[in-house]
């Protein structure tokens, strides 16, 4: 599993658990605070020793991952809203087939419904809900109304629409 954006390591925590003792979550924090908090949680959970905790922009490391090949069956997304767009296709790209790209806050407080957002996350999340909506992969996707909005994206295998036939 990959995440980008554990914040203090909640999520991970859960991650980490839900992956097993064969599992590994790679997970990515950009701020130093949050990145010691997240390793203190996961040192004293037990769950450390399941979890590659990087520090870094989710943008470049999602990219760089994607160039090397990485694969997962699951990308959880909370991290930079004004970059969702950008993280979209390399996290599309590092997607095992059947896997699941999860995007939390996509609602971003009511702000991506509005005709122009009044803030740079939500125009972020905006570019992203676009991309979304443009994809030409066999994708399913679909936006729960939890919280702030959890937007589902699932891999069919990579087919491309316009290829497939009724």
């Amino acid at each position: 599993m990959l995440e980008l954006g554990p914040f203090i390591g909640v999520s991970t925590l859960f991650l980490a658990k839900a992956v097993g003792e064969r599992g590994k979550v790679t997970s990515v924090e950009l701020g130093q605070e949050f990145h010691d908090i997240a390793k203190i949680n996961l040192e004293r959970s037990g769950y450390a020793a399941r979890v590659e905790l990087l520090k870094g922009c989710a943008v470049e490391i999602v990219t760089r991952l994607a160039k090397s090949g990485s694969k997962y069956d699951l990308t959880l997304i909370d991290a930079a809203k004004q970059s969702y767009g950008e993280m979209l296709d390399p996290a599309l790209a590092c997607l095992n087939p059947g896997g699941l790209v999860l995007m939390d806050d996509v609602f971003m407080n009511s702000d991506t419904l509005n005709l122009a957002p009044s803030m740079d996350k939500g125009e972020g999340v905006r570019a992203l809900l676009e991309k979304t909506s443009a994809l030409k992969i066999d994708v399913s996707k679909v936006i729960l109304p939890i919280g702030n909005g959890l937007l589902l994206i699932h891999s069919g295998g990579g087919t491309r629409r316009d290829d497939c036939h009724s």
